[in-house]
């Protein structure tokens, strides 16, 4: 069963359908969300604005490719917000972002149990 928080449509249709496969990725990116986290925090912890862009597209990418609909909305704001004209409002985006990680990671961290 896909877990809640990831769009079965979009993981059926990236792994034609072989739900064994879409379980294997989401839990894939489920075992990197704490990594990615902690870069996170450390890239805004420098103050290291473009390695937190790069990051959040990072995330976005393979969020997106998961299903994680959600969690690649809020790492593009992120995004688009350091690289746009709002960068000195980074701190919401970056939170919902967190927010959004721990979300996911706050879920049975084993897929083939949800």
């Amino acid at each position: 069963m896909i877990p809640i928080g990831f769009d079965k449509t979009v993981l059926m249709r990236v792994t034609a359908g072989d739900e064994a496969l879409a379980l294997e990725m989401v839990e894939l990116l489920m075992n990197d969300l704490p990594r990615q986290r902690e870069q996170i925090l450390a890239a805004s912890a420098r103050g290291s604005r473009h390695e937190l862009a790069r990051l959040a597209h990072s995330l976005a990418g393979g969020a997106a490719y998961c299903g994680a609909l959600e969690l690649k909305r809020r790492c593009l704001e992120l995004e688009n917000c350091l690289l746009g004209a709002h960068a000195s409002e980074v701190g919401r985006p970056e939170n919902e972002v967190l927010d959004e990680i721990e979300r996911l990671l706050s879920t049975d961290a084993d897929p083939q149990a949800r």
